[in-house]
């Protein structure tokens, strides 16, 4: 059964064992490595979850215990500034890995919740300890991602949240694109906008408002849909 150490949450969204050999985005999880040379026993306690969207996986302050690894879906991690607004300070995608401040800290030091239907294996922090001296190419490429997620977060802060609101919508909307590439652009609410952004949400979806009036975009449930060549960051005239 699931583990105990889960959050009440997500038990019920357990799917099983994780099987390695079976999975079809093995090859995107930081076990990758392993399967020339076999399985051990440590992955057996490697659990597979299916968690809906909008589902809190972990909790700022919370006993980090595990790392989740993500296979298919997004997450959106997020704090609380000062004054008690969310502020999104980081996406995470397939081949992402979430929470490995626990690898360094008893705590988790901030809160994630998923922004689509994800797909994730929970990997007590335990096996990854044993695994440290056995696998030092695991941990290699863990630290990878681990840089390659960080930068990610520099890179927006430099190129997507910055310049007028209008522009930081539609620089976002670009980003996603790109981000969320070869899939389509999952659905990002008004008020995720605005907690990426830094922007009101209402200005956000004003923005969104005047792209669909004009024909660039539209939005179900789970996607926004849009060619991201045709969004023009707007000149200083139309700001």
């Amino acid at each position: 059964m699931a583990s105990s150490r889960m959050e009440p949450c997500l038990r019920g969204f357990w799917v099983g064992r994780a099987n390695c050999r079976l999975c079809e985005r093995a090859t995107r999880m930081p076990f990758k490595m392993l399967q020339e040379r076999g399985f051990g026993s440590e992955l057996l306690e490697v659990e597979s979850y299916a968690v809906p969207h909008d589902v809190p996986l972990v909790a700022a302050g919370d006993s980090a215990d595990a790392v989740l690894a993500i296979r298919e879906g997004f997450v959106k991690v997020w704090q609380k500034d000062s004054t008690g607004a969310v502020r999104i300070v980081r996406l995470l995608r397939a081949g992402d890995m979430l929470g490995l401040e626990g690898l360094l800290d008893d705590r988790y030091d901030s809160n994630a919740t998923t922004l689509s239907a994800v797909k994730i294996c929970h990997i007590p922090r335990s096996v990854l300890f044993r695994l440290e001296n056995k696998e030092a190419a695991l941990y290699r490429e863990i630290e990878r991602r681990w840089y390659d997620q960080l930068r990610r977060s520099d890179l927006f802060l430099l190129t997507v949240a910055r310049g007028p609101s209008r522009q930081r919508v539609i620089n976002l909307l670009r980003y996603l694109a790109a981000f969320a590439a070869p899939a389509p652009c999952p659905h990002v609410s008004r008020a995720d906008m605005a907690a990426m952004l830094d922007v009101a949400s209402e200005t956000a979806a004003r923005v969104v408002a005047g792209l669909k009036q004009a024909g660039l975009l539209e939005e179900t449930p789970e996607h926004l849909l849009f060619d991201p060549e045709k969004l023009q960051v707007p000149t200083s005239k139309e700001m």
